[in-house]
């Protein structure tokens, strides 16, 4: 019985509340697997980029800045709530939705955002809930905050973001229109100009 008693000795004591940390460092540390190949290092870095591709017309970057059909389809889609239970939602119906979805925002998006012009990025805030799963989190309600004209604004240019091992991705692009945060009126003065591209 006392060599017994020394054992439990020897072995090491819990550390109370070690597990109510999981989620937050699942959160910091973007949860298990690589960065997804062309993933931004930052949300702001990832909204820079958007807004810039948006302003040059470039739907070739700004599909880059998405979840690939691949990435989505056979990483991402599995953990989703959607997936599971005991009627999945199909998988190929999920994407052409996002795809249908995402071709309208880009067109309107880009038609809209062209008077705004020069613009200047602010930030991009997630204002809503991060949702952890096994090899990803997902930052909820993010909003892109840019100045053009002496009036700050806010736009949901996209919804929802992936961050998978420090490596930040958008699933889709919203078509909503720009909210004032500063200022008054939309800028409507003048011909839209484009902003002079960033040196390298």
């Amino acid at each position: 019985m006392q060599a017994r008693a020394r054992r439990r000795l020897l072995l090491p004591r819990p550390v109370h509340g070690f597990h109510a940390l999981l989620p937050a460092l699942a959160v910091a540390l973007g949860c298990g697997g690589q960065p997804f190949p062309g993933s931004s290092a930052s949300l702001d870095e990832l909204g820079r980029a958007a807004l810039d591709a948006f302003f040059n017309d470039d739907r070739e970057a700004l599909e880059a800045l998405r979840l690939s059909e691949t990435e989505h389809n056979t990483r991402v889609w599995p953990e989703l709530p959607a997936a599971r239970g005991e009627s999945p939602f199909p998988i190929d119906l999920a994407w052409r939705n996002i795809q249908l979805r995402n071709r309208r925002a880009v067109s309107r998006v880009s038609a809209v955002l062209a008077a705004a012009q020069p613009i200047e990025f602010e930030s991009v805030e997630c204002i809503g809930d991060t949702q952890v799963f096994d090899t990803f989190v997902v930052h909820t309600d993010c909003h892109t905050r840019f100045r053009t004209r002496g009036r700050l604004y806010r736009i949901r240019l996209f919804k929802d973001i992936l961050e998978r091992n420090g490596g930040f991705k958008i699933f889709r692009y919203y078509d909503e229109d720009p909210e004032l945060v500063t200022g008054a009126g939309w800028p409507d003065d003048g011909e839209p100009v484009r902003p002079t591209p960033r040196a390298p």
